[in-house]
This record gives C-alpha cells, sequence and structure tokens, in this order.
C-alpha cells in the first residue's frame, strides 16, 4: 500500500500570487478586514462552453509526398481559400466554382503551392469564461480576450485589475473579465464571426450597459466588439439604447474617438512622466515596446515620437 501525503499549504497559482500584492497594499492602508475579504475573491466565475462548426481545411502534406508525384494540379477559386498562419487553407464552397480539381486519397495538389490533404470539417467545443469581481462602485468593466493559453486563475487576475484601476483612476465602473481559450489566428474570419456571436448569446444573461460592460482585449478588436453589440442587441425593440453594453466599438456605431490610440497615448505619457522625475527631456532617446497589445502596436509609434523619442 502506497501512503499518499497531502500538503497542508495551499496551492500556489497566478492567482494568489496576484493577491500577495493585493495584501501588502492593504496593509500600508489599513483596510478593514471585512472589506478586505470582500476583494479576496470575486463576486461571480462564469465559465461555460462554446460550440462551432468548424470548415474543411487543407493542410500542407509533409509525408508520403512521393505517392502523390503524378498527381495533377487543382484550380479553385482563389477567393474560396483564406490562408491561416500555419500554412492550411479554410476550404469555402464558393472555391468550387469553375473549379479543375484533381484528388486522389484526399490529397490535392494546388498549382503553385503544393500537396495539400483535405482535413474535413466538424463541430468544435471552446471554453469561455467571464468573472464580475467587484461592482461596489459601479458595473463591472472589462476586457474579452481571445487566446489559447487563458485560464480562471489569469482571468480573476485581471479582472481583480480592473477593479483596481478603475478605483485608482476614479472612474466609475467595478472590474471583470472574461473571454475564450482559443487562438483566433486558427480560425477563419467566418469561424471567428461565429464564435464571437455565440458567446454573446451565452454571455447575454450575465451583462448589461448597468451591469457588465466588456471591451477589446489580446485577441479581439473593434470588429469583435461590433459583432458582440449586434449579438445582444439582436431582436431587441430599442436597439440603439443598448450600445452601451460594449466599449471599443467603431465610432459610427456609438463608439469613442481616440480609442485606438488610447492605450499607446497612455504609453507616450508614462515615458514624458518618468524623464520629467529625472529632470530630463526625451530628446532623441531611443525606445522599444514589448509585449504590447495589437492596439498599443498600432498607436505606440506615433504617440512615442509626440513624446520626442526614437522609437526602434
Amino acid at each position: 500500500m502506497v501512503a499518499k501525503v497531502v500538503s497542508g499549504e495551499p496551492r500556489t497559482t497566478i492567482y494568489t500570487e496576484a493577491m500577495e500584492v493585493f495584501h501588502r497594499a492593504a496593509d500600508l492602508i489599513g483596510l478593514d478586514r471585512r472589506v478586505r475579504m470582500e476583494l479576496e475573491e470575486p463576486d461571480y466565475e462564469h465559465i461555460f462552453y462554446v460550440t462551432v462548426k468548424l470548415h474543411t481545411r487543407l493542410a500542407p502534406l509533409t509525408q508520403d509526398t512521393d505517392k502523390f508525384k503524378d498527381l495533377a494540379d487543382s484550380e479553385l477559386l482563389p477567393d474560396g481559400l483564406e490562408p491561416l498562419l500555419d500554412g492550411s487553407f479554410v476550404f469555402k464552397r464558393r472555391a468550387l466554382i469553375g473549379a479543375n480539381v484533381a484528388m486522389r486519397d484526399g490529397v490535392v495538389r494546388l498549382k503553385g503551392k503544393g500537396l495539400y490533404k483535405v482535413v474535413p470539417g466538424r463541430p468544435e467545443r471552446f471554453k469561455a469564461y467571464r468573472v464580475q469581481h467587484n461592482q461596489a462602485r459601479a458595473p463591472y468593466k472589462g476586457g474579452i480576450r481571445f487566446h489559447q493559453d487563458v485560464s480562471l486563475d489569469l482571468f480573476k487576475v485581471l479582472a481583480a485589475e480592473m477593479t483596481w484601476k478603475t478605483a485608482i483612476a476614479d472612474v466609475p465602473f467595478g472590474g471583470g473579465k472574461g473571454g475564450i481559450k482559443v487562438d483566433p489566428k486558427s480560425l477563419s474570419s467566418e469561424e471567428l464571426e461565429a464564435l464571437t456571436l455565440r458567446y454573446m448569446y451565452r454571455l447575454k444573461p450575465l451583462i448589461g450597459p448597468d451591469l457588465d460592460i466588456p471591451a477589446p482585449d489580446v485577441g479581439t478588436d473593434g470588429t469583435i466588439m461590433g459583432l458582440l453589440l449586434r449579438q445582444y442587441t439582436d431582436g431587441e425593440r430599442e436597439r440603439h439604447r443598448l450600445r452601451g453594453v460594449v466599449t471599443g466599438k467603431d465610432t459610427r456605431i456609438g463608439g469613442s474617438e481616440g480609442r485606438v490610440k488610447a492605450t499607446g497615448q497612455g504609453l507616450a505619457y508614462c515615458i514624458q512622466e518618468w524623464f520629467a522625475d529625472r529632470g530630463a527631456t526625451p530628446g532623441s532617446c531611443p525606445a522599444s515596446a514589448r509585449g504590447c497589445s495589437p492596439s498599443t502596436t498600432r498607436a505606440a509609434p506615433s504617440t512615442i515620437r509626440t513624446a520626442s523619442t526614437r522609437s526602434i
């Protein structure tokens, strides 16, 4: 018989590590114990699943290529093949319009591209989350992240951070965060749209302009926010009164001016303050930015130039 030893120490996670920082800050300001306990864990942790039908794919053939040396080229409508970062193509039915196809054992040779294996489409299930940390000051507020490495603990950390950030900045919001465990770059545009709409279908009872307000985050943008808004307001009698259910959307549907460059602009302000604290000016100092979200990456070069710093 093998004895199982159970450690009495709690498991260390990304969330418990983040809470250590919170407790140190709480100690510094003498935060009331009851309030501290209220903030130690989120109000709500929602976990659910969304399913979508993935299209047929053409995946590069890497083995047994000699068997298909004599396979004739296939000519498909280019508009019917959507390239993905892994080198495969999402096959759409319109690709067969005027097509000339030669296939053997599920393998085709695309003219000028090489051999590809046909991978039939299938339904896929994705794990989804929404963590609502605290709404003592106002509705929950926080981004929607589409990434393959997300987890409940990560969203708990990010939702808690939103509570701190909105309080420190004194804006009337609480903290929330959520998203889907998926690599958005592995999906076609139609699949990503279907996944987004299905996510909001499941999320709708949990959010609202006066309850919880999502925003863009890693793997999402204004287009995704527009899809979420469309799904949330679909069938509603006064749909335009519900535009505030998401932020970060296009200005034509109620988004805010300056949203795209806002994070990068904040970076420029941080650079200016860093130099000001040291009694210096940025001048032509070189600067580099790492670990930025897509919106920051797009906006940072121009805002860094605003701070008179040369970006590299």
